[in-house]
This record gives C-alpha cells, sequence and structure tokens, in this order.
C-alpha cells in the first residue's frame, strides 16, 4: 500500500508536468505529433498583445482578491 503513493505522485502529477513543459517547445496539436520549434512558441507569446493583457489581468485579479483574505 505504502508503496502506491510515490506511483500515483508520479502518474498524476509530476509526469503531466514533464509532459506539459516538453510540449512547450513543440508546434503540437490535438491528436497530431509536433515537431521542435524550441523557443519560437515564447518569442511569440512575448510580442501578442493579448498575453500582456492576460498577465495584467490576472494580477489586477490578484491584487484586489488576495489582500482582503489576508
Amino acid at each position: 500500500m505504502s508503496a502506491l503513493a510515490p506511483a500515483a505522485a508520479v502518474a498524476f502529477s509530476l509526469y503531466p508536468f514533464a509532459n506539459t513543459v516538453l510540449l512547450a517547445f513543440t508546434d503540437a496539436r490535438t491528436l497530431t505529433p509536433g515537431t521542435f520549434t524550441g523557443t519560437d512558441n515564447f518569442a511569440r507569446m512575448v510580442e501578442d498583445h493579448r498575453f500582456w493583457l492576460a498577465l495584467r489581468n490576472g494580477g489586477l485579479y490578484v491584487l484586489g482578491v488576495v489582500p482582503p483574505l489576508v
């Protein structure tokens, strides 16, 4: 029973995290394998105004919601 907990931790947290990091460096789509693109996805993300808008909105949300909860 005690050996099941580490296996579950790997299966349900470490594997999805590692897979997400690997997929970030590819141009994979749903149900299709991707090719390695390096940091092109990140360069395109930094140039997109929607990324900065989402980052600002998330920051404003945190500033508005977290302090009253503390």
